[in-house]
């Protein structure tokens, strides 16, 4: 009887040593994880969300010590999400004061005051370190921006808005909007200073309203 109860006891152990490692630790929403492929993510809601650059990371309030590392296992297990917005079309204030547009993953000095106005980007600069500022990828300065309203070389209007040109369909809208003076003739090579977003939509609010 003892011996039979010995072997129970013995069994019993070993499937409950079993049971901890089949078992992976529940990943808390929160965290923020290291994948097994190198990825850095948020737990979310549930989800992974991919951080997509240090930038944002820092941006986000993390910090490197609270990275967790994670299994295959506990990374299959959680759903993925959608990725992190990252800083593109963000502005960012160095150290010095020099403020930098993100266009692409890359920095962009902006040049003048009246550039940074007419950016229209609604978000406040993100004041940076030297370290976060020097781990992106200089990009060239922006060149000067006089208006926010520009034609392109093919004769297509544009309104610059949150850092980005936006196609303007019509005679109407383009009345509607807000612009010093004139619009802005400007070549192919300007055109690709900025991101372009979505055309504005036809029944923009009219300026000042």
């Amino acid at each position: 009887m003892r011996s039979s109860l010995l072997l129970f006891g013995i069994l019993a152990s070993l499937l409950l040593n079993a049971s901890c490692f089949l078992s992976e630790p529940v990943v808390p929403d929160g965290s923020v994880i290291r994948a097994p492929n190198e990825w850095i993510c948020a737990v979310q809601a549930g989800r992974l969300r991919h951080i997509p650059d240090l930038p944002t990371f820092d941006n986000l309030g993390f910090v490197a010590t609270e990275i967790i590392p994670i299994t295959n296992d506990q990374f299959g297990s959680i759903k993925q999400g959608p990725d992190m917005p990252h800083l593109d079309s963000r502005l960012l204030r160095a150290p010095d004061r020099k403020i930098y547009l993100m266009v692409h993953g890359t920095r962009r000095y902006v040049p003048d005051p009246a550039t940074l106005s007419n950016l229209a980007v609604k978000h406040a600069p993100v004041d940076v370190t030297d370290r976060l500022l020097d781990s992106l990828p200089a990009g060239p300065e922006l060149p000067m921006i006089n208006s926010r309203i520009l034609q392109g070389p093919d004769g297509r209007m544009y309104y610059i808005e949150s850092g980005l040109f936006r196609y303007i369909p019509d005679s109407e809208t383009l009345s509607h909007l807000c612009g010093n003076g004139g619009a802005l003739k400007v070549s192919s090579e300007f055109m690709t200073s900025l991101p372009v977003g979505l055309p504005l939509p036809h029944n923009v609010t009219p300026c000042g309203s």
